[in-house]
């Protein structure tokens, strides 16, 4: 489930930074924005929804600083990946129609880099400017700009995600 920045901080007072760190420390997708329109796709005999086009304006509007921890869920599906998409039986649910019932997964390499990966989505999976070829794995790099339909996020690891709160914690309260 998503919460604005603004919650996470103000756990983190009520909290005390260790037991916040302790209980927040994942890595995380923020939101930044909206691209594109949706329109209807009948070319596969029942109506889909699809992104029209992500040129033009970013929108900021609900997802603008909220944050998606990218974790398993206890009541999400027992996968050996964190599952992505639409429906509520995904780990991280997104319940837009640019976004796939299962739309795409993270996983963990050996070094403990987190990569993403596309389960065939509808409308894509995007890091920066490339589209993943759906199960093409790919690394993220902290602040690496992610596309999913048409929502815009921007990746955090756990350690620039708990250090962006302790900022905005020592802004806000100090």
């Amino acid at each position: 489930m998503s919460k604005t920045i603004d919650e996470y901080v103000r756990l983190r007072k009520t909290l005390g930074l260790k037991a916040f760190a302790h209980e927040h420390a994942s890595p995380v997708l923020w939101g930044i924005g909206i691209l594109g329109e949706l329109s209807e796709d009948g070319e596969r005999g029942e109506a889909q929804t699809f992104l029209a086009s992500i040129h033009g304006k970013t929108e900021e509007r609900a997802i603008h600083r909220r944050i998606w921890p990218i974790r398993q869920e206890p009541d999400g599906p027992r996968l050996k990946y964190i599952r992505l998409g639409r429906s509520a039986q995904n780990d991280v649910v997104l319940p837009d129609y640019a976004i796939s019932h299962v739309h795409c997964g993270f996983d963990r390499t050996e070094a403990g880099r987190v990569v993403i990966f596309d389960l065939d989505s509808h409308n894509g999976t995007w890091v920066g400017d490339y589209r993943l070829a759906p199960y093409e794995e790919r690394p993220l790099e902290v602040e690496d700009e992610v596309v999913l339909g048409r929502y815009q996020f921007e990746f955090l690891d756990s350690r620039t995600f708990l250090e962006r709160v302790e900022n905005l914690y020592v802004l806000t309260f100090t």
